[in-house]
């Protein structure tokens, strides 16, 4: 009803202001943690599920990042399917990648996604991001203390192509690849959203390309994302019907 509308637009409100100007840190992410198991519980038994939630907009104000990211947590809850965003141009990618670091942040399983182009038309593109809910953050820390990386830092000048053939080339040599993402710039966090979106092409076969996934963790008291890009096993647990984020259609040509 519009009294439910009411109280959720003010959670997505609160959840917004509490993360506006870092998205998390000290006291402030702990409470923001509150507001958004909150919202996402107050979405959770909303009847219609989109097939794409898409990311909001120059004409959104950046509340819509934080309801962005809450729906993204209840729908990927307690791992039972993958949930679809899709961004059409650079500041949409931007937010759906905050809005994605922000769901891994609060909960005790990260975000894993993948990303994948998407022919709209014959001559317009968009990005889809196919996120799911696997292991705790615990056992992926485990995981890569296991393997030595080194961090490529992404520019505003950052090649797409060249950056996506070193972060493949990176996580066929030592099992994992960490890219350096400044979260309060549009461009950068566009460029390591195209990045993904271009790996598969890159790898060694198409079966490596399609098992390659990331997980954004926010380190330096939220002052840096790292997309922290591996490999993982195809075909875990899923609904009749429903694909992992592994598994989605194949992507279109990459961005040069």
């Amino acid at each position: 009803g519009s009294s439910e509308k009411k109280v959720s637009l003010t959670v997505w409100l609160m959840a917004a202001r509490l993360m506006s100007s870092r998205w998390i840190q000290g006291l402030r992410r702990t409470r923001a943690a509150h507001v958004f198991c909150w919202a996402s519980r107050c979405c959770a038994d909303t009847p219609s599920r989109p097939d794409v939630l898409w990311a909001p907009g120059a004409h959104a104000p950046e509340e819509q990042t934080a309801k962005l990211a809450g729906k993204i947590g209840s729908m990927v809850g307690g791992g039972r399917s993958i949930c679809v965003v899709g961004a059409r141009g650079t500041l949409p990618s931007a937010r759906a990648m905050r809005a994605l670091s922000v769901a891994s942040e609060h909960g005790q399983r990260p975000v894993v996604f993948c990303v994948r182009w998407m022919a709209d038309t014959e001559e317009e593109r968009s990005l889809r991001f196919y996120a799911e809910l696997r292991k705790t953050w615990t056992e992926y820390k485990n995981h890569w203390r296991a393997h030595k990386w080194r961090v490529l830092p992404v520019t505003p000048h950052t090649a797409v192509h060249r950056m996506a053939t070193a972060v493949a080339t990176e996580e066929r040599l030592n099992g994992i690849a960490v890219m350096k993402i400044d979260p309060a710039r549009t461009d950068t966090l566009a460029i390591g959203a195209k990045v993904l979106a271009t790996l598969p092409h890159l790898a060694q076969t198409p079966a490596i390309g399609t098992s390659l996934a990331c997980i954004l963790r926010s380190v330096s008291e939220g002052k840096f994302f790292h997309a922290i890009v591996f490999r993982r096993p195809i075909s875990p647990q899923k609904k009749p019907g429903q694909g992992t984020a592994a598994e989605q259609p194949k992507p279109t040509p990459q961005e040069e």
